[in-house]
């Protein structure tokens, strides 16, 4: 799957302000030469995460301004796709590795495979999707029935032969994430962009999940399977010689 063997487990138990988060992220990928491979969850506290082209658009102190003054603080990721609203009922699962193969592509299908392997524990089968007219649509989007549960955005640098991958994803869990596309609707709306954030297109995995997989706490029983499945996948670790 990536270069390393070793996979270093990062899980805060209380939910985690967006921008710290973020500048830690920052600092894990820029360290990715000398690090091992990182697997990240965390439950955001309220923020809007913009990107790098939507924080160089003229009104964007203002639509930041705005955001801030309904309770939502703006902050700015330097992967791309486009804004994402985050809060209670949500999680973000970063993967930091390193790779001889410098596939976007196919860094996404991987993502989203694990993912989706994930979530099926959960009797939820998920699959790629592009839902156009959701928050952050692309084409590697996990979509239910329809409608988006999840989005996926990389950033990658190329190094003397290797890929250096930073892929996460955000994903509407709790039925309290419902509400988070509107408020990138109302960031579009003040920012003068063109894209939308339909919340019509989304879901999240409290509504999709059958009768027989509800209760206890999904949060923690997600978190539990990303776990397990990114272990699972490791590379067998080499034999020593008899």
């Amino acid at each position: 799957m990536c270069e390393s063997i070793a996979l270093a487990i990062d899980r805060p138990a209380v939910p985690r302000a967006a921008a710290a988060e973020l500048a830690i992220e920052r600092d894990r990928f820029d360290a990715l030469a000398q690090a091992p491979e990182r697997l990240r969850l965390w439950e955001p506290e309220p923020a809007l995460i913009a990107t790098v082209a939507e924080a160089g658009r003229p009104g964007f102190a203002q639509a930041a301004a705005r955001s801030q003054a309904r309770g939502v603080p703006v902050s700015v990721r330097p992967s791309g796709g486009g804004a994402v609203c985050l809060g209670p009922g949500s999680l973000v699962v970063s993967h930091f590795y390193r790779s001889p193969r410098n596939d976007i592509d196919g860094s996404y299908r991987q993502f989203a495979r694990l993912l989706t392997e994930a979530v099926a524990t959960l009797d939820v089968t998920l699959r790629e999707q592009h839902v156009m007219g959701a928050y952050c649509d692309g084409r590697f989007d996990l979509a239910w029935q329809e409608r988006k549960v999840g989005g996926i955005a990389q950033r990658r640098r190329w190094r003397e032969g290797v890929a250096h991958v930073w892929i996460h994803a955000v994903l509407a869990v709790e039925a309290a994430s419902l509400r988070y596309p509107e408020a990138v609707g109302e960031f579009y709306a003040d920012l003068g962009s063109p894209r939308i954030a339909d919340p019509r297109c989304t879901t999240t995995l409290s509504h999709c999940l059958p009768a027989q997989s509800r209760g206890g706490d999904l949060m923690s029983r997600l978190g539990d399977a990303i776990v397990q499945v990114f272990t699972s996948n490791r590379p067998s670790p080499p034999r020593s010689a008899s």
